[in-house]
């Protein structure tokens, strides 16, 4: 997964489970289940292998880009005020 096309977010995130690590008492299950979601790419996105580029823009904006899991948790703008 480190060198992984399709999943670029996951090499970028802490394997480190210290007391920083996200599953922990101190985080809420949905705080941890999100988490999991992002690390597996396993929100329901336009984006997956096998589909068409056409069929991977995101549905949500007019940017015309690939509705990947880095831009919807970064880069939509409609999405603007979940991240606040």
């Amino acid at each position: 997964m480190q060198n992984s096309r399709w999943h670029s977010i996951y090499k970028e995130l802490s394997f480190d489970f210290g007391p920083n690590h996200y599953i922990t008492d101190t985080n809420s299950l949905f705080f941890i289940q999100n988490i999991i979601k992002i690390r597996g790419s396993l929100f329901n996105l336009n984006y997956r292998v096998g589909r068409s580029e056409e069929a991977q823009i995101c549905s949500l904006c007019n940017l015309h880009e690939l509705e990947d899991i880095f831009h919807y948790i970064a880069v939509c703008p409609i999405l603007t005020e979940f991240r606040k």
